[in-house]
């Protein structure tokens, strides 16, 4: 199984889409035989995918990634994990000691959320900066004393 794992200061890079270093791994028998570094000088979402399936990456350990960017890296037969910190080392070594020994179902990813936010239901903000509300101009018998 080949692993590539995006890095940023020996820690699992913020946000995939804007990594530059990936260092690939090679397991045999659940054990680390090679390990290569690899630049990405692009940040074309095609190409991304195209330089980690050229390198026949089966799995991508990563901070935040694009929905696009996943779905492409997906359909091309390399599994994500994403959403992903902590030092490099110690992210590869949980991913091959839990890999496919989790107990019980692994719960579905958090929606991502698409839209505008609503406010909560009891909105606590005055209702002169509520949504939707007109604020009314005082009259002037109001502002005489």
């Amino acid at each position: 199984m080949r692993i590539a794992v995006a890095y940023w200061q020996n820690r699992i890079s913020p946000v995939f889409d804007e990594a530059r270093r990936l260092f690939v791994v090679t397991i045999r028998d659940g054990r680390e035989i090679d390990r290569e570094r690899l630049q990405l000088r692009t940040r074309n979402l095609w190409e991304r995918v195209r330089i980690l399936a050229g390198q026949k990456v089966d799995v991508l350990l990563c901070g935040a990634i694009s929905r696009p960017l996943e779905q492409a890296l997906e359909g091309s037969g390399i599994r994500v994990f994403g959403f992903l910190s902590g030092e490099c080392d110690t992210v590869l070594a949980s991913f091959l000691l839990f890999q496919g020994r989790v107990a019980g179902p692994v719960p579905p990813p958090m929606p991502r959320h698409s839209g505008p936010r609503q406010p909560p239901a009891g909105d606590l903000r005055p209702e002169s900066i509520r949504p939707g509300r007109r604020r009314e101009k005082p009259s002037s018998r109001e502002l005489k004393p």
